[in-house]
């Protein structure tokens, strides 16, 4: 009988043809969890497919059945609001995507729950100002990416403090760079 719903699933999964193809998510949860099938459901999803591309709204699973990430799919492409998660289901990304890539502000966080990073993508690369923390939720950097290099003026934090800044220039440091302990300033390098 359990390997009869599999089978099933496993049919409605694959229909390429039909208007929409669509197993439910209770479907998918009741056969991953039975121990004789968790190893064929790895990674296991659910979502409609329309002339075999994804289509409207994906889950995807771990193997114990715990949400990996969810979101919408337009002509076989990521499109609009995701979401991924760890394991113990706490949030590890979100933003948007547009045709695919990533697009407008997105966050990731520590699997603590701590923001880990927050910046914008333009067309899945890195640009505008991005900051980063360490698990406990400290800046540890920020500063402006353009193309997804560092450009411009970058500060580094130590527990809070600033540790070093200077300028980047296609990912490249550049000019005079400051190197600071306890907060004060002392030394300095230039870069050609």
């Amino acid at each position: 009988m359990h390997y009869l719903a599999f089978l099933l699933l496993l049919l409605s999964l694959s229909c390429k043809e039909q208007d929409k193809s669509l197993a439910s998510p209770d479907q998918v949860a009741e056969i991953a969890t039975r121990d004789t099938l968790v190893p064929v459901f790895k990674n296991a999803s659910y979502g409609a497919t329309i002339s075999g591309k994804k289509e409207g709204y994906w889950k995807y699973f771990y193997p114990d059945t715990s949400i990996a990430e969810q979101g919408n799919y337009e002509a076989g492409l990521k499109e609009g609001w995701w979401e991924s998660y760890y394991f113990d289901g706490q949030i590890k990304t979100k933003g948007n995507y547009q045709k695919g890539k990533k697009e407008g502000h997105w966050e990731s966080f520590s699997s603590n729950g701590q923001v880990q990073e927050i910046g914008n993508y333009d067309q899945d690369l890195k640009t505008g100002w991005w900051k980063e923390f360490n698990e406990q939720g400290e800046l540890l950097r920020e500063g402006r990416y353009m193309a997804n290099h560092k450009q411009g003026h970058w500060i580094y934090y130590s527990q809070g403090i600033i540790e070093q800044e200077g300028n980047y220039d296609k990912g490249k440091p550049v000019g005079t760079w400051k190197y600071y302990k306890n907060g004060k300033l002392v030394s300095t390098f230039d870069y050609e």
